[in-house]
């Protein structure tokens, strides 16, 4: 990538999906999300001309993006297509697992994801070129030597890489495969889980369960919960969060950082803290009003993992019911 490139993004997504491409020069086009909050599909082929490069997706919270119908868009315009599966460990579309769509993927080991070493990830390609280039990145010298083919132009830089040191720790990784071992048992108890809240919540005014299509497995990293205040004395969301937390579910959250690029300083100002966007006044060019009503109508909770969480569901469940119940109580 370099400067001049365009690569076609999510508005909605965790800011790191995006922030690798102002690194590179390329220009960040940004495309609203459906009403599941992933990028929608149908508004991705009026942004590609002749400067894109390439389509980035994120499946956000666990929920898969429609992976048939972007790749489709991809190969028909020779785009390469880069997942950020950070909360996908073990989803799947179609039958197929997340991150085996794209040219490459990224999983995030970070802590609070499904599969954890506290830090770090995991690059996964079927492109050898991309697998070689991602050692000089993140490696230097050894593993660079014994991995990138020494008929390779890129062998001669095998020694320094690219200068950085991007590795995960050793332990990190072995702390993740330890839990990769558990993964669909872990994923199976979370869709039980999800199923037992959404069949209690969807019962409730006022909450909806997001749920996915017959094609999708979710990971369920969050369940995501869509709020209608209308149907609850027009009560705001913030005040029947803070209810919840007061209760005793502290779990429940209106996720704030992972919002519309547009509400961030750095995609709004790039040239501040990025030279190669000094002629750039702004990355955000029009309103994503989809991405806007999704961000300003949804709660989250965590989906546990274990079976012996089960009476933790039972009491946040018993607390949506309690709250709603009650809901004249938090009303003006």
């Amino acid at each position: 990538l370099k400067c001049g490139d365009e690569i076609i993004c999510p508005i909605y997504t965790f800011f790191v999906s995006i922030t690798p491409i102002l690194f590179t020069g390329a220009i960040p086009v940004f495309v609203d999300s459906g009403i599941d909050g992933n990028i929608d599909y149908n508004k991705i082929e009026n942004k590609i001309n002749e400067k894109t490069k390439a389509i980035v997706v994120t499946h956000m919270w666990g929920y898969p993006c429609k992976m048939d119908i972007i790749k489709e868009i991809a190969d028909r315009n020779n785009l390469f297509l880069l997942e950020d599966c950070s909360h996908a460990h073990g989803a799947s579309y179609k039958s197929i697992p997340l991150g085996g769509w794209g040219d490459a993927a990224a999983f995030s080991l970070q802590g609070n994801k499904i599969i954890t070493g506290g830090e770090g990830g995991i690059l996964i390609t079927d492109k050898k070129e991309i697998y070689e280039k991602a050692l000089l990145l993140g490696h230097y010298n050894k593993r660079c030597k014994n991995e990138i083919d020494r008929l390779s132009p890129l062998y001669s830089f095998a020694t320094t890489g690219k200068g950085m040191k991007l590795r995960a720790h050793p332990l990190a990784i072995r702390i993740a495969h330890e839990l990769f071992l558990h993964l669909d048992e872990i994923n199976y108890q979370k869709q039980k889980f999800a199923i037992q809240i959404k069949d209690c919540v969807d019962k409730l005014p006022g909450l909806k369960v997001l749920w996915p299509d017959s094609f999708s497995k979710c990971s369920w990293y969050a369940l995501i919960i869509q709020y209608n205040k209308k149907e609850l004395l027009n009560v705001p969301r913030d005040r029947f969060v803070k209810a919840m937390n007061a209760e005793g579910a502290t779990e429940v959250d209106i996720p704030k950082s992972t919002c519309p690029m547009s509400h961030l300083e750095l995609f709004k100002n790039p040239g501040f803290l990025f030279s190669d966007y000094s002629e750039i006044k702004s990355l955000i060019t029009e309103t994503y009003s989809t991405s806007e009503w999704f961000y300003n109508s949804i709660i989250k909770i965590p989906v546990w993992d274990w079976e012996e969480n089960s009476n933790i569901i039972e009491k946040y469940i018993d607390t949506f019911e309690k709250v709603v119940l009650n809901i004249d109580e938090l009303a003006c």
